[in-house]
């Protein structure tokens, strides 16, 4: 009962409160008008008011969804108020939507829209196909994304981007000014900063400042911000749903402007005004703006405002670079990022950096296939001009769209729900399919191939359907760097005899004899791999080419096959691996336990392990670490494969139910040619996992090196283009967390030792103590964190992952750190089909070339794109990974490539014009300033430009964009047949596992997923609530009446409007 009365008194405290406010915003405007409208403080305010409408790709609903239900509305709705109203402006942000509304309009329409656009009423924001998220997105995936809407936007309307909206991502990376400013982005609104910064920027009146984003890239990668001071919704007191009489609105919202202009030096204002999916009925939205801006404009000088009005962000920046040139401000020059988010002490929005780690590998290696196919595409047309109107531009075009469907803020993340998340997943399946085509189809269309089977991707190849054929096995790279290295094939045979007839030829039909098989028979009754193998070789692939191989069956092979079987080992004594320069030993729970550096014969003691956390109060945002324990600690067997080639551990965990057995593996390459220097697969020792999630555990994976000596508690974390140095503080363990992409790393700087762990996927990382580093790999919730899913993330998908572990010194890794980061992420790949004759292929060049490169580029060049676009442009992108003193002149790199120079225009980032519009020139007015409370973030190394400013120069870290013209060729084809491949490609989506991600997965890639439609319903004693609550409630209900009915008189009756969904008109 004593819940029933503190109920009670609750309730009818806040009826009571609410009554009072319900009278006053309804009283008469007559008894509003007697009280006093002071103005601000200070005079000469320019309030630029900033309609828009946040539409999430996908979040809570699929993006069809949206935008059959919500988004197309908007567009239609905003687009006819702004025609009948030419003072009425716009902003949009999400080209992606805008572009599927566009397509469908008539002429009439298209054609109204782009007046508007050349009248300045609607402004496009920042041009990416989404508002990508900051924390988990790669840097060629967010390039290829803003690239996909800034080109559109060119295209279609003639205009470029020019200012930048990131409102909703949960951070901010110091990538995006380095990239946005070299797209010709000149200013951008951010918001989502952590409370405490935001509360010091406001007291210190830095809410616009200069963030550089990089120290090597200096000026060049400065860009003007502005922070939003509140949340990016309407303010409270001007939202149309709240009904406030209209100098009520004024009173109240004066006092909000006073407010904003105490955090900024500049009296130019931003107020947005919109939310999510605001201006369904635009006309109705502008109306009740209209309202208080006419009364404000009517007393404008009454209220110290100089201007106010509705405006496009462009308006509001380019009065605010008249302010600061014209006032002489001094802006702070922030060098970090703004990670971790947070909203509270306790809330560090630092779980999504790890949150559906599935999801995020199947994006990153989607991203990957999409780019060989972009490749292959662009070589194909480069040599043969085929019109970008070819079936397979359409496909290619298509996937480049889902993928960047995939960066949204709340989709990589895996901050949407379960079934959303579970479309995309489907989605990226199709667009895996369609590269595996459009890769089939240029190799045959560049190789005069006809009425040929295609090349198909296998993840598995059965050889008991081979007779008297071969398997051509054909390895695409992507890189500008030839490939030396360890590969894998998963074979599968009921014949054990078969796999000592195994050949493998390479294009001059020599024999490899250095091939080792592996069973993949792990022994369990769970795993039904009886009958398949691994077969292991080295290959070479050309520079951005390929190269073919012949599996065969032979029954006369001279030589013996490898076969390693494994053997069950139950605890392995002093187990050690070798490479050429490194010694890893084992300890008897198979982690590892000591490395040892063979030429200098010094061992450092390192401890790995798997641990989770126990977390009840973490969400799909949210990570709050609980207590810690140990998991995967005692494998129930171990299996050891020992070759020439690879040497392997796996350590099998057995809990009895086959939906939750786990794995762990331990794998080193070794090149027989003792000779050669060290392959790249020879310099890391590669471990492998695989596990579901479990319910409210967070499974991470340390390492630690027990003899670190450096305690400056600094560890560095990688954002797509450099690495940044982070510091562990005083506080949780969740606001210590950091996203990276590709590795995190610890220096031993006393002793020139630097440890690097390469990941597969973008994760969280802290460093919990001396010396040791730790990844988040999975996080599985029953609750949610109410950030907006409204549902948990219950995530029980199995996760394959491998982490590799490198062991280097500080200054060999400095220069090839960022080289071998690439090279894991952009492996190899391969495609097969049978043929019945090789002897007619001997020495044919088809078999083993790049047609686009002429020889390998530097170490510190790495071709980053080459796209085909509309109208015969293929765009190009060269990246300076680091310093080189020996050229630096960008036109000698091109000399690598076979395209006529004369063909090549240097382009923006986004391969549109670029702009010699330098925006703000006040360089001597910048100030740093040393208290700013972010501690952590900035770059790592700082190469200095030790040489003049010019347009031939190629600096480190800058990237080099060029689009190749084809209109100048001579060659024309434009008849080349394209076939349908997709059907020789397995797909089912009723059935997607059927993909394994890893050569070492046992069991096929699945996506969990559930219906989580509608809103979440957590477990409470329902009936009981209802009893205690609404009883008190219906008798405050009786005497709620009877008060308003006696105070009747003082109540402003105001006619509300409801306006149904088929009585709007829709039609422009």
């Amino acid at each position: 009962m004593k819940l029933g009365r503190v109920l009670f008194i609750l309730i009818f405290i806040k009826l009571f409160f609410s009554i009072n406010s319900y009278i006053i915003n309804n009283s008469s405007d007559d008894k509003i008008n007697n009280f006093k409208i002071t103005k601000i403080k200070e005079e000469g305010y320019k309030i630029f008011i900033i309609p828009h409408s946040h539409c999430d790709n996908s979040w809570l609903k699929t993006k069809e969804e949206y935008y059959n239900g919500t988004v197309q509305y908007i567009l239609t709705s905003v687009i006819k108020e702004l025609k009948n109203d030419p003072e009425k402006k716009f902003n949009w942000a999400e080209i992606g939507f805008f572009y599927e509304w566009y397509i469908n309009q008539d002429n009439s329409t298209q054609e109204i829209v782009k007046q508007l656009v050349l009248n300045k009423q609607f402004e496009f924001l920042t041009g990416g196909w989404v508002q990508s998220d900051e924390a988990t997105v790669s840097l060629d995936d967010v390039i290829d994304q803003m690239t996909q809407g800034h080109m559109w936007i060119k295209d279609t309307f003639n205009v470029t981007v020019q200012y930048g909206w990131q409102i909703d991502p949960f951070g901010y990376s110091s990538l995006t000014p380095t990239l946005f400013s070299r797209m010709g982005i000149k200013g951008l609104i951010i918001n989502r900063i952590s409370y405490n910064v935001k509360n010091y920027m406001k007291k210190k009146r830095e809410m616009e400042f200069l963030w550089k984003g990089s120290e090597t890239l200096d000026t060049d990668s400065e860009l003007l911000i502005s922070t939003l001071d509140n949340h990016y919704d309407y303010p409270e007191m001007l939202n149309p749903k709240n009904k406030y009489p209209i100098s009520q609105r004024v009173k109240k919202y004066l006092e909000y402007l006073e407010q904003i202009s105490k955090t900024r030096i500049s009296k130019t204002i931003l107020l947005q005004i919109g939310d999510d999916f605001t201006h369904y009925n635009a006309k109705k939205d502008f109306s009740a703006s209209d309202e208080w801006l006419s009364y404000i404009k009517e007393r404008k000088e009454e209220y110290g405002i100089k201007e106010i009005k509705y405006a496009t962000l462009s308006e509001y920046f380019e009065q605010l670079k008249k302010d600061i040139e014209s006032e002489n401000i001094k802006l702070n020059v922030f060098n970090k990022d703004f990670f971790p988010y947070a909203t509270s002490e306790k809330e560090y929005w630092t779980g999504y950096y790890t949150t559906r780690p599935t999801l995020k590998r199947q994006i990153r290696d989607v991203g990957n296939l999409i780019r060989i196919s972009d490749s292959m595409f662009s070589i194909l047309n480069i040599k043969n001009n085929i019109t970008v109107s070819n079936s397979l531009y359409q496909d290619l075009n298509e996937n480049r769209n889902v993928l960047s469907d995939a960066q949204h803020h709340d989709t990589i993340t895996g901050t949407s729900r379960s079934y959303v998340l579970f479309d995309f997943f489907l989605k990226l399946e199709k667009a895996r399919i369609s590269s595996y085509n459009i890769i089939s189809n240029s190799y045959n269309l560049l190789n005069n191939i006809s009425n040929s089977e295609p090349l198909q991707y296998q993840n598995i190849i059965d050889l008991d359907d081979l007779k008297d054929e071969y398997y051509s096995v054909v390895f695409f790279n992507s890189l500008g760097w030839s490939v030396k290295q360890h590969i894998s094939i998963k074979i599968k045979t009921n014949n054990t005899i078969a796999l000592s007839q195994i050949s493998l030829l390479n294009s001059n039909l020599s024999i490899i004899s250095d091939i080792q098989i592996v069973s993949l028979n792990y022994k369990n009754r769970c795993f039904e791999n009886d009958d398949l193998y691994l077969l292991f070789a080295i290959i070479e692939i050309p520079p951005m080419g390929y190269s073919t191989y012949y599996l065969s069956l032979n029954e006369n092979k001279s030589n013996s096959n490898q076969i390693v079987h494994g053997k069950i080992i139950y605890f392995p004594n002093n187990l050690v691996f070798k490479t050429k320069e490194i010694e890893y030993e084992f300890s008897r729970n198979g982690y590892l336990k000591s490395i040892k550096n063979i030429k200098s014969n010094k061992m450092t003691l390192i401890n790995q392990a798997f641990y989770q956390y126990q977390s009840k109060e973490s969400g799909p945002y949210i990570f709050n670490a609980g207590t810690i324990e140990n998991t995967l600690k005692k494998p129930s067997y171990f299996i050891l494969y020992e070759g020439s080639l690879v040497n392997q551990l796996t350590m099998v965990f057995d809990s009895g139910d086959c939906g939750t057995i786990s794995m762990v593996n331990q794998r080193i390459y070794n090149n027989p040619n003792l000779n050669e220097l060290s392959l790249i697969t020879e310099k890391y020792l590669e471990t492998s996992y695989s596990f579901t999630g479990e319910m409210n555990k967070e499974k991470i994976i340390r390492y630690k090196v027990k003899s670190f000596s450096s305690n400056n508690n600094e560890f560095y974390t990688d954002n797509g283009l450099e690495t940044r140095k982070r510091v562990y503080r005083e506080g949780s363990t969740s606001s210590n967390y950091y996203p990276t992409l590709h590795y995190v790393n610890i220096k031993d700087k006393l002793k020139d030792e630097q440890y690097t762990l390469y990941v597969d996927r973008s994760v969280g990382v802290t460093y919990p103590s001396k010396g040791e580093i730790e990844i988040m790999l999975h996080r599985t919730m029953e609750n949610d964190d109410w950030k907006g899913v409204q549902w948990p993330s219950k995530d029980i998908s199995r996760i394959d992952g491998k982490i590799y572990f490198n062991f280097d010194t500080i200054e060999n890794q400095k220069q090839h750190e960022k080289k071998l980061s690439l090279q894991i992420d952009h492996n190899p790949i391969y495609l097969i089909k049978k043929i019945s004759n090789i002897k007619q292929l001997k020495n044919n060049p088809i078999q083993h070339q790049s047609q686009f490169i002429l020889k390998d580029l530097p170490d510190n060049i790495h071709l980053q794109s080459l796209k085909t676009y509309s109208n015969n442009r293929i765009g190009l992108r060269l990246l300076k990974i680091n310093q080189d003193n020996n050229n630096n002149n960008h036109s000698t790199y091109l000399n690598y490539i076979k395209v006529n120079p004369n063909h090549l225009v240097e382009t923006g980032l986004s391969f549109l014009e670029i702009s010699k519009d330098n925006f703000l020139n006040i360089s001597k007015n910048n100030f740093k300033d040393n208290n700013f409370p972010i501690y952590s973030g900035q770059s790592e190394y700082i190469y200095k430009k030790t040489y003049q400013n010019n347009t031939n120069h190629f600096y480190p870290l800058e990237i080099k964009s060029f689009i190749i013209n084809l209109n100048n060729n001579n060659n024309n084809n434009n008849n080349l047949k394209v076939y349908n491949y997709n059907n020789h490609f397995t797909y089912d989506k009723n059935n997607i596992s059927i993909y394994y991600q890893y050569d070492f997965s046992a069991i096929p890639l699945e996506l969990s997923h559930y219906n989580d439609i509608g809103q979440y319903k957590q477990k409470s004693h329902i009936w009981r609530n209802l009893f205690i609550i609404l009883t008190p409630t219906i008798l405050l209900a009786i005497g709620i009446i009877v008060y308003i009915k006696y105070n009747q008189r003082f109540i402003f009756k105001e006619k509300s409007e409801y306006i149904m969904l088929n009585t709007i008109d829709y039609s422009i």
